[in-house]
């Protein structure tokens, strides 16, 4: 099969590309002056265009392009066997907004957590993953898979206690965590799979001041993986 270039896009997250993922930069294109920093502007002279706004658009799909973004090549996922081997892992289970996942993977980067799968989806659109998480996917390591009782029966083989995200579970910051362990997240309208649900050690919540529905997907992560990093056995 043949990779295809990914379109990025907004200062934030080319700018982290150019200058910690060089290599995987095709071209450049800049629609706004005075975008690019001189430094970045004489390393990259070669792979520079400068167009009009509409092409900008048309290139970031109408996104906020901020006048910069970049031609790389296709992201390359991790290994499950990579990911395994760390010691916090993240399970997301039929989560398929780009901006909720993108979020996620840069509260998970920035929080400490050693990879990411993403669960119970066809494809992802890892450019838009990308913009979001400002530029951390690039660090992350991740990948999708389709069936979440493999991935799950590899990580309780590789030592990880399995805790699921729910609000009828034990409270996160009443709990201290083994070294080895996973996070499930499950999707804001239906949770984790009855299916998953079944093979978890434990489930977790986060206890609220008010009543209400639920916290944000993104927003109950960061909760949760911040305690999950540091109340660690």
């Amino acid at each position: 099969m043949v990779k295809s270039p990914m379109i990025i896009y907004g200062k934030q997250v080319v700018l982290h590309a150019l200058r910690h993922h060089p290599e995987k930069i095709e071209k450049i294109f800049i629609a706004k002056k005075g975008v690019l920093p001189q430094d970045l502007f004489e390393s990259f002279g070669a792979k520079i265009k400068f167009i009009e706004n509409r092409w900008a658009q048309q290139l970031s799909k109408g996104g906020n392009h901020q006048g910069l973004l970049a031609e790389m090549s296709e992201f390359e996922p991790a290994s499950l066997t990579e990911i395994k081997k760390g010691d916090f892992v993240l399970l997301l289970d039929t989560l398929t907004d780009a901006g909720n996942i993108g979020a996620i993977v840069r509260s998970a980067y920035a929080l400490g957590v050693d990879g990411i799968v993403a669960t119970g989806i066809g494809q992802l659109n890892f450019g838009a993953v990308m913009r979001t998480s400002a530029g951390a996917l690039m660090e992350m390591p991740f990948r999708v898979e389709r069936n979440i009782l493999d991935v799950l029966h590899e990580l309780g083989q590789a030592g990880h206690t399995l805790y699921g995200a729910s609000m009828e579970g034990r409270p996160v910051e009443e709990e201290v965590f083994p070294r080895r362990r996973t996070l499930i997240l499950g999707s804001e309208e239906r949770g984790i799979s009855k299916k998953a649900r079944q093979k978890l050690d434990e489930t977790l919540a986060i206890r609220m001041k008010r009543e209400f529905d639920s916290l944000n997907v993104s927003a109950a992560a960061a909760i949760m993986i911040h305690r999950m990093s540091y109340a660690v056995e």
